[in-house]
């Protein structure tokens, strides 16, 4: 379905930052081709280039499906207005008091809404250089990234229709394992890595060698989400 628009982060630009103003060009250029639904031609492409359109594609996805859900939500919210409006044995309701219910559920909407967004960013991004170096703060944080990084990994499933399963319980291991997966790949690197998991027909379990999908436990050893990332799944 062609696209109106999109959001670009500048957290992405880690995702883009050593590509040449040629290979900029090429992802672009075939950025816009796949927001129009025309066919994008990616055999003459470099990895690097092929990483950052995944990459780009799938967050453009996650927005799509994360605005198509609140106009559901808006709408259903309108219906249940109108039906109270209808009703007869409902108590009036003065015309500032419902200005004011509708300006606080918007408010609520938009917080909801930021909230999904940086959270779906927060672990590939850098840590502000004037960060605290309180022990609880660092500990804080490496929390929050780290529920990022389950997060993300659940809206990847969504967005691409990969047959790997959803993060439902976060075990003391895979806490450390994540830890040093967002330790070790900065920047996007790790949201590349989920991306390429998530399209990887051996991670499907959809080739000879395989048949069943792989489990988040085995995709998150540094050897394997290191190949991931390369693209050798």
């Amino acid at each position: 379905m062609k696209k109106e628009s999109v959001i670009l982060y500048c957290a992405q630009y880690e995702a883009l930052r050593n590509l040449s103003n040629e290979q900029m060009g090429a992802l672009f250029h075939s950025v816009f081709h796949w927001l129009n639904d025309e066919p994008v031609e990616t055999e003459t492409w470099m990895p690097i280039v092929e990483m950052a359109f995944n990459f780009l594609t799938l967050q453009f996805s996650l927005d799509s499906e994360k605005y198509l859900q609140k106009c559901k939500h808006n709408k259903q919210k309108w219906k249940e207005r109108n039906q109270q409006n209808k009703d007869p044995n409902v108590n009036s309701v003065s015309q500032s008091e419902q200005v004011t219910r509708t300006r606080d559920n918007n408010e609520n909407d938009n917080d909801n809404e930021n909230e999904n967004e940086n959270v779906s960013l927060s672990f590939f991004s850098k840590n502000p250089k004037n960060e605290e170096k309180d022990e609880k703060q660092k500990e804080k944080n490496k929390e929050e990234k780290i529920q990022s990084f389950i997060k993300f990994w659940n809206d990847a499933i969504d967005s691409s229709g990969s047959r790997l399963r959803k993060v439902r319980i976060l075990t003391p291991e895979r806490r450390q394992r994540i830890a040093a997966i967002i330790e070790t790949f900065p920047g996007t690197q790790a949201a590349i890595a989920i991306n390429y998991a998530m399209r990887s027909q051996y991670c499907n379990g959809e080739t000879q060698r395989r048949t069943k999908p792989v489990d988040f436990d085995w995709l998150i050893r540094l050897e394997n989400f290191t190949k991931a990332l390369e693209g050798s799944l």
